[in-house]
C-alpha cells in the first residue's frame, strides 16, 4: 500500500490516473491518484495561470484545508492527507458520485437521512459549506451514503461577538439545509412534505444576493488574475 502522505508532488504527479473535471485557466486539475492498490485524490491549482495561480490559488487551498481539518475524522467528509505546497493537496479517495452521474438501474436510493444528518453535524462542528446549491458538491457511494466535497466557500462560526460573522454562518446553514432539499425535490420528490416544497420555492433576498455574489466574484477573479501566462 502507498503512503500519499509521504510523497512529494513530483512523486504525486507520477501517480495521476483520470482526471476528473475540465481544468486549466481558473479551474484546478483534480486528479485520481493511483499506486500499489491504493486510491487518493489531488486538487491542483498549479494548472492555473497567471495571478490567479499566485494570489487566489493559496487562498482556495488554504481554505479548503482549513475546513477539513476541522472536519476531520466524521464519516462523509473526505479525510485530508496532506497539503502539497501553497496550490495543492491530497485527500481521500471516495467511491461516490453525483446524482446526475448516478445510473439509477445500478445504484440504489441516495439516503437523504443520512445526508440531512452529515449536514446537521457539520454545522455543530462549527462549519458551513456554503455551496452546496452546487449538486457537484454532494456525492453518493453505491450503498447511498452522501459525502460533501468543495469547502472553498465554507464560513465556519465565530467567537460569540462576532456577531456579523455568526449571522452570516447562520445563514449558510440554512442555505445548506435548503440545498439538500433542492436535491431531494430533483431526485425524489415524493419523500417532500408541501412545507418542504414551499421552502424550496421561496428564494429569499439572502439566497438570491448570495449567489449573485458568488457568481460576481467568480466573474472578477477570472478577468483580474487569469491573466498572464497561459
Amino acid at each position: 500500500m502507498t503512503d500519499f502522505s509521504q510523497l512529494d508532488y513530483q512523486q504525486l504527479m507520477e501517480c495521476r490516473g483520470p482526471l476528473f473535471a475540465k481544468a486549466g485557466g481558473t479551474r484546478p486539475a483534480v486528479w485520481l491518484l493511483e499506486k500499489g492498490g491504493s486510491r487518493a485524490v489531488i486538487k491542483d491549482y498549479n494548472v492555473c495561470i497567471g495571478w490567479y495561480a499566485r494570489l487566489i490559488a493559496p487562498l482556495f487551498v488554504w481554505r479548503e484545508v482549513k475546513a477539513l481539518k476541522k472536519l476531520a475524522g466524521m464519516q462523509g467528509i473526505p479525510r485530508l492527507i496532506q497539503q502539497v505546497g501553497k496550490r495543492a493537496f491530497v485527500m481521500e479517495y471516495v467511491p461516490a458520485a453525483r446524482l446526475a452521474r448516478k445510473k439509477r438501474d445500478e445504484w440504489p436510493d441516495p439516503d437523504f437521512e443520512a445526508l440531512d444528518a452529515l449536514i446537521a453535524k457539520m454545522h455543530a462542528a462549527g462549519v458551513a459549506h456554503g455551496d452546496l446549491r452546487r449538486s457537484s458538491n454532494i456525492l453518493f457511494d453505491q450503498s447511498g451514503q452522501p459525502y460533501l466535497v468543495d469547502f472553498v466557500s465554507h464560513i465556519q462560526k465565530g467567537p460569540a461577538w462576532n456577531f456579523l460573522g455568526n449571522w452570516m454562518f447562520h445563514r449558510l446553514c440554512q442555505a445548506d439545509g435548503k440545498a439538500g432539499l433542492k436535491l431531494k425535490l430533483r431526485a425524489m420528490p415524493e419523500l417532500l412534505t408541501e412545507e418542504e416544497k414551499s421552502s424550496v420555492a421561496h428564494q429569499g433576498w439572502f439566497d438570491r444576493g448570495a449567489r449573485g455574489l458568488g457568481q460576481g466574484i467568480r466573474k472578477m477573479g477570472r478577468l483580474l488574475f487569469a491573466r498572464g501566462n497561459e
